[in-house]
């Protein structure tokens, strides 16, 4: 079928089942990767293992959530001055760049 300019040669998306499946075939993987991830914490070494164990466990339950504090000077961000938003967004650079700096960490050990 040739293709048409303008038109998707997917219209109805990527099926969802695709994921649903993934996901119950990593959760009963979930135990394994627990016990590998306390062995692994035990002897301190096979960072291959550990990264699979972590992608299961990332797969079945979905990552950990992270928080924010967004509390500041108990203002709403709305109400919060330039100076104040400026240093707000160098908080959230920086965070983000600790968990970046983390995750080369944990890909190196």
């Amino acid at each position: 079928m040739p293709f048409v300019k303008g038109q998707s040669g997917n219209p109805g998306g990527r099926r969802k089942k695709h994921i649903t499946d993934l996901s119950r075939e990593a959760r009963k993987y979930a135990s394994l990767a627990l016990s590998t991830l306390v062995e692994i914490t035990r002897k301190g070494q096979e960072r291959n293992r550990l990264t699979a164990a972590s992608t299961l466990l990332d797969r079945g339950y979905g990552k950990a959530v992270a928080v924010l504090d967004l509390m500041m000077m108990n203002k709403k961000l709305n109400e919060l001055s330039a100076d104040e938003l400026a240093a707000f967004e160098a908080r959230l650079v920086s965070a983000a760049a600790d968990d970046v700096e983390a995750q080369g960490e944990l890909s190196l050990h």
